[in-house]
């Protein structure tokens, strides 16, 4: 069972495995799974945020990623 912020929960439908998320010709590879939200496009995990050192800058619009050492 997985939720979301606003209070949603959902079983996942099916796993992606080694889906790559290419960012300016970086990739980020990850497993995805398939949910049933309707309003997110991709979700992504705090294991995977933590992993790439996301940072989150509300103000100016802007994310930061760093490739794993």
């Amino acid at each position: 069972m997985m939720s979301n912020p606003t209070r949603g929960s959902t079983h996942p439908s099916m796993l992606c495995h080694n889906l790559k998320l290419v960012i300016r010709g970086v990739k980020f590879p990850r497993n995805a799974y398939v949910l049933n939200f309707s309003k997110h496009g991709l979700s992504l995990g705090m294991d995977w945020i933590s992993r790439y050192k996301v940072v989150l800058d509300y103000d100016r619009r802007m994310v930061q990623l760093r490739k794993g050492e």
